[in-house]
């Protein structure tokens, strides 16, 4: 027995010892390996910190290769290797360029010098070498004879254009000529009448409310713009020249939209963009020609999936908005790029897959030890000593996702101006612009020759629109009585509209009102219980703004003026008694609440203004509101005797040329008398009613609109529909 332990204790011996042996050895070629034992320890240290920060999205994405160890030690003898190489490198450059600074303190840090240039190489195909050589022979040839022809799966796909004089290449595909065909747009009029200089600088000055450009003389630096999306990480896919294209394509958007930011999808082209290979490399200018036919889906609609490696299969029923690329244009040289960045930011390729894109840190590069142009990324800014780079590696990499490159003549530091494209946005857009302006312009000027009491001005957010886009921008966000299916399949209900009596819920009953002195003046709007201007967004949820806004008063003043802001997500996303974006009824919201109890803004704030309902998220803590009816009062009379306790829901026309123009006044009448809208009357004096809106506060007067009290059904209709929560 003592003889087999000892065997066996021999045995573990020699196991420990040839196991030492071979994690004790060089495991890569170049490793100063004295130097490596003499700081082993350090590097453990910085390893496992390096392993706390990064280790779950290295392994993620592909950034910690798989060894060929035999054994856990020999992982981890691999991984502090590895390490200490990546010191040895950051030491190397950091004598070569002074000016930039260079980290372990990067996701690449386990990945040697010939594995970070594989994970880069071919993600940025220039259509003349890799696996699209052949392809881009045979375009060419084709493009020449006048045909087309085809990449993955036989799908069309089109060549670059030939170049123009100017030196900028035309797309393949140009887009639909605008024929002017703005109805009731008066040409002559326009053309006798316009003073263009007074014109475009005033059409600039409002357009500039909603735009914020940055524009610098010696610099330009587009970053921290509203049209710049936030860093993006493309994982283990070699997609980043989908990433570059939808990056500059999103600014181009929403530089020549206002300022408005879409987020477009890059898993769309990664996985639908048939003239290139989804995760094995592409094109930017294809991807630009595809977005310029095709259209971009939103982001949060097509998510991108393929950070694993996996390009996906191509969702093709998304719903896309149109791009109005008038044509790719191609920069050249140091000056070109510049030029262009004054303007928008601009799709480069570089030459990245080497130490200097691995391990930095932050500063200004100087060079890069390859020419081999293996990355596309975007411009996004200059100064006088450097060129600004968005990548899509992710915000811990570089400085927060940026990196800058020396100014420099020739191709440029990484060959950053030998490859650089970018979208322009179609001229006839800029024209129809100013057409609509226009028409906004004569629009006011004949309200306010119909309406002297009023004001009517461009300076609205709807001067873009044509009064038929804003009728319908406006149309059904408020639902009168009628048949219609509810969603998720539940069964129809039968509203009754405002003269019915017939009704189940004893909320919707109108009590009979209490006699009291009236005063001559209410207005609420200043009052600590009215919460501040709200913007419903492009979102059909008015019915939503006006049940919260008025429960939320009510409660406050029952709680001795306490004011809680509530969740009108709440009622778009769960109230199944309404439509959410598509429309609703805000006595039936009433009853909602009643019934339901309501959450506060802050746990469930408003996320629709784009137009989606969104998810119910029924677990957000409710505040419980003891509705005790649900009043509704009648005529002049009762709407302002009401108003003497409380505001009150009114539904009015507002799909119309008067609240589309409307600035301040007292409005005397509207030219329809369809009710699309609801709202809350917050008071009146004698000679009107004023109305809070859920449009933002910088339309009408600061969100609010006085209407002329009339007999009948009101101005706008404000006294044939009304009610408020009493509790």
């Amino acid at each position: 027995m003592h003889s087999t332990r000892a065997v066996l204790g021999l045995c573990g011996a020699l196991a420990l010892t040839a196991l030492t042996a071979t994690s004790a050895r060089p495991m890569h070629a170049g490793i100063d390996y004295a130097r490596y034992l003499e700081e082993k320890a350090d590097v453990e240290a910085e390893l496992d910190e390096w392993l706390s920060k990064y280790e779950k999205d290295a392994e993620r994405n592909g950034w910690i290769p798989p060894t060929e160890a035999r054994s856990a030690d020999e992982v981890v003898e691999d991984r502090k290797q590895r390490f200490f190489m990546s010191k040895q490198l950051v030491s190397k450059l950091q004598k070569e360029q002074p000016d930039a600074q260079f980290s372990v303190d990067s996701p690449f840090s386990l990945m040697t010098e010939e594995e970070f240039a594989t994970y880069v190489r071919n993600s940025y195909l220039q259509g003349n070498k890799t696996s699209l050589q052949e392809f881009a022979t045979y375009v060419r040839n084709s493009y020449l004879q006048g045909n087309k022809t085809s990449l993955r799966g036989g799908d069309s796909v089109w060549d670059e254009a030939p170049t123009s004089d100017n030196g900028v290449n035309e797309s393949g595909e140009s887009t639909d000529a605008y024929d002017g065909g703005n109805a009731g747009f008066d040409i002559s009029s326009f053309m006798k009448n316009l003073d263009f200089q007074s014109f475009k600088k005033f059409f600039e000055d409002c357009l500039s409310k909603f735009k914020g450009g940055r524009r610098l003389q010696q610099g330009v630096d587009w970053s921290s713009h509203r049209c710049n999306a936030p860093i993006q990480n493309q994982g283990g896919c070699g997609s980043c020249w989908a990433f570059a294209a939808v990056g500059a394509a999103e600014s181009a958007y929403c530089l020549g939209n206002g300022g408005q930011l879409t987020k477009f999808s890059e898993q769309q082209l990664t996985s639908c963009d048939r003239s290139s290979h989804g995760c094995s490399g592409g094109y930017p200018t294809y991807a630009l020609r595809y977005i310029q036919q095709t259209g971009l889906c939103r982001g949060d609609q097509y998510p991108y999936t393929s950070g694993n490696g996996n390009a996906g299969q191509c969702n093709a029923g998304c719903q896309k908005t149109r791009i109005p690329i008038r044509q790719v244009a191609r920069p050249s040289g140091e000056s070109g790029l510049l030029s262009a960045l004054q303007k928008q930011p601009v799709v480069v390729a570089v030459a990245a897959g080497n130490s200097v894109w691995k391990q930095y840190r932050g500063g200004v590069v100087s060079s890069c030890p390859n020419a081999n142009l293996d990355h596309a990324v975007i411009a996004v800014g200059f100064d006088g000593s450097s060129v600004k780079i968005k990548n899509s590696w992710g915000t811990r990499w570089g400085e927060q996702g940026y990196i800058r490159l020396s100014r420099s003549g020739g191709g440029g530091t990484c060959g950053v101006y030998r490859d650089m494209t970018y979208p322009q946005i179609a001229d006839e857009v800029v024209e129809d612009r100013k057409q609509r302006f226009f028409m906004s312009k004569q629009l006011v000027s004949k309200l306010q020759k119909e309406q002297p009491d009023a004001q009517f001005s461009v300076d609205s957010p709807f001067s873009l629109m044509t009064e038929d886009e804003f009728a319908t921008y406006v149309r059904n966000s408020y639902l009168q009585g009628k048949m219609r299916s509810l969603r998720g399949g539940d069964s129809v209900w039968d509203e009754p509209l405002a003269d019915d009596t017939a009704e189940d819920s004893v909320h919707d009953m109108e009590p009979p009102l209490e006699e009291r002195r009236a005063q001559q003046n209410v207005d609420w709007s200043s009052h600590k219980c009215n919460a501040p201007i709200q913007n419903q967004g492009s979102c059909g949820s008015c019915w939503a703004f006006a049940a919260v806004g008025v429960t939320e008063f009510a409660y406050c003043t029952n709680k001795g003026g306490q004011l809680t802001k509530f969740s009108e997500q709440q009622l778009t996303s769960c109230d199944r008694s309404s439509h959410g974006c598509g429309g609703g009824f805000p006595r039936r919201a009433l009853n909602y609440i009643g019934q339901t109890g309501i959450c506060s803004q802050s746990e469930y704030p408003y996320t629709s203004g784009k137009g989606g309902d969104g998810q119910c998220n029924a677990s957000c803590k409710k505040t419980p509101i003891a509705i005790r009816q649900v009043a509704r009062p009648s005529g002049e009379s009762g709407l302002l005797s009401a108003l003497q306790t409380q505001p009150v829901i009114v539904t009015v026309s507002a799909g119309n040329s008067v609240w589309k123009q409307y600035r301040g006044g007292v409005v005397s009448s509207c030219p329809s008398a369809k009710l699309d809208h609801a709202v809350i009357a917050v008071g009146f004096d004698g000679s009107s009613v004023k109305i809070k809106n859920s449009w933002g506060a910088r339309w009408g007067e600061q969100g609010y609109i006085r209407l002329s009290r009339a007999g009948g059904s009101g101005t706008c209709g404000v006294y044939r529909d009304m009610s408020y929560p009493q509790l």
